[in-house]
């Protein structure tokens, strides 16, 4: 036993111990950000379905086509069916009408989140900076549990949108305090890409888990609760974890006060609004995706609770793959010239995708966009804390506030881009405008390629923010703010 507690102990102290905290808690809240995408297009159906028949006279009947509600022979006929053949008829009017309705809802449902996480952002990278990481992520986990548990149980649209909600709060705290841990304890430039590649191999697992593993809890299980049951007591563990591990953490990696650049300062520098704009633009497709896929295919393929799951596989897999290949080949030199692929990459599957007519058929766009923003992630968010090492102080709560408000851009504004449009312009549309945006956005990349060090006026800068920021005594100075000054020659010289 005493080995055993040794043993657990000498994990604890490892900060390796951060990687897999970061990574499991990306992972569990991309599974809930994900498990309500299969879960709701069906639950909106079944639930308008109810209230139709609660409504209608005994006398008057329809045939549902809701996979669940017909034989399993009928069940496996519409499957095999929207696997082989495209069938324009296969959601009669009455549904698709229904969907058509709610996806404006859907889209305001699926955008709540990010929206709500990107204003937390605002005050959680500050908060970070100022009392550590430890504060933050245990309260972020402790949200995420209520968010669970309210949409477990949640029976209406206000109360869905409420849990929605709270998990951006819950997200902003645990995933910005999170990647600031491990840029703070990784200061090596290529090792921190390295461990924030594999840190986000998790929001991958999260992405790819999470919808089949919703879709199929749901329909085996027959409710909505079971998914989000777990996925609280997911939560849960991380916490009790992050807990213990930061009880037994050396010296070492405890946080340590250090003066820091003002968010605004920072919003001022154009390289960090380009990385910022480029990681939005990036994840663009996969959050119009989450909206406008599953009700394409429930519209179009006859696609079974199931599918709708299974159709975001295949971007999550490349992501996965992708965030595991550059984060160790991109170095510094070129994790830009990675970036400015990917928008190509991204173009071509967007084009390709409305023109599939088999489910089978998705599988290679889908390909392209994951790997293609998996080549974004993995390479901006070590962009962003190598600008703050170089051009601002190596702090890193705000920059990666910023970083973490950019990706919840783009899926705030691609669930209300496909929600307010598609029903308007068709899927395809939709879709070949991501591309063309990807491709005009792309020449900007290439600024990327070599930032230049902060000027002598924004050193100064850079200093009179820090000093306007700390109202404690400054502990320590940072790294960069030290390069700062030996390049300026002494303290005197700037004064």
């Amino acid at each position: 036993m005493g080995f055993v507690l040794t043993s657990c102990f000498g994990v604890c102290r490892h900060k390796s111990i951060a990687v897999f905290i970061v990574y499991a808690t990306l992972m569990i809240d991309n599974m809930l950000l994900t498990s309500v995408v299969p879960i709701l297009p069906e639950y909106f159906i079944q639930e308008e379905e109810q209230l139709r028949i609660d409504q209608t006279p005994p006398t008057i009947t329809r045939t549902s086509t809701i996979i669940s509600n017909v034989s399993l022979p009928e069940a496996l006929n519409a499957t095999i069916a929207g696997l082989v053949a495209l069938s324009s008829d296969c959601t009669d009017q009455t549904d698709k009408e229904i969907l058509a309705a709610k996806n404006i809802f859907l889209a305001f449902l699926l955008a709540s989140k990010p929206f709500v996480q990107l204003l937390a952002n605002i005050f959680v990278g500050p908060l970070t900076d100022r009392i550590g990481y430890d504060v933050p992520m245990l309260f972020g986990y402790i949200v995420i549990v209520a968010s669970s548990l309210i949409f477990a149980f949640g029976k209406n649209y206000g109360t869905l949108f409420l849990a929605r909600s709270l998990q951006g709060i819950g997200s902003a705290c645990a995933a910005t305090a999170g990647m600031a841990l491990l840029a703070s304890q990784y200061q090596d430039d290529d090792e921190r890409g390295r461990k924030l590649g594999i840190a986000l191999g998790g929001l991958a697992m999260g992405v790819l888990v999470g919808p089949s593993f919703a879709s199929l809890t749901y329909q085996l299980t027959g409710g909505k609760e079971m998914p989000f049951i777990i996925l609280a007591c997911g939560a849960g563990c991380v916490a009790i974890i992050q807990v213990l591990s930061r009880l037994y953490s050396s010296k070492e990696v405890m946080f340590e006060v250090k003066s820091s650049t003002s968010i605004w300062t920072l919003l001022k520098d154009p390289y960090v609004l380009l990385a910022a704009s480029t990681l939005m633009l990036g994840n663009m497709s996969i959050g119009v995706l989450e909206t406008s896929l599953p009700t394409w295919l429930i519209s179009t393929l006859c696609a079974a609770e199931w599918m709708l799951g299974v159709a975001m596989l295949p971007p999550a897999v490349s992501y996965l793959i992708a965030t595991a290949i550059f984060a160790r080949v991109g170095t510094s030199g070129y994790r830009w010239l990675i970036c400015f692929v990917s928008f190509f990459v991204t173009a071509v599957g967007s084009i390709l995708l409305p023109f599939c007519t088999t489910f089978l058929q998705i599988i290679g766009p889908g390909l392209l966009i994951g790997g293609a923003t998996g080549m974004v992630d993995s390479s901006i968010f070590p962009i962003l804390g190598h600008l703050a090492d170089t051009r601002h102080s190596s702090v890193y709560g705000r920059i990666y506030a910023i970083g973490d408000a950019s990706f919840c851009m783009a899926f705030i504004v691609g669930p209300l881009l496909a929600g307010t449009i598609v029903h308007e312009v068709g899927f395809k549309w939709v879709m070949i405008s991501v591309s063309i945006i990807s491709i005009a956005f792309s020449p900007l990349v290439l600024l990327l390629r070599n930032p230049s060090p902060a000027s002598i006026e924004e050193e100064r800068q850079i200093l009179n923010d820090t000093t306007e920021n700390s109202d404690d005594t400054i502990e320590t100075t940072s790294l960069s703010l030290g390069r700062v000054l030996e390049r300026q020659g002494s303290y005197e010289k700037l004064q």
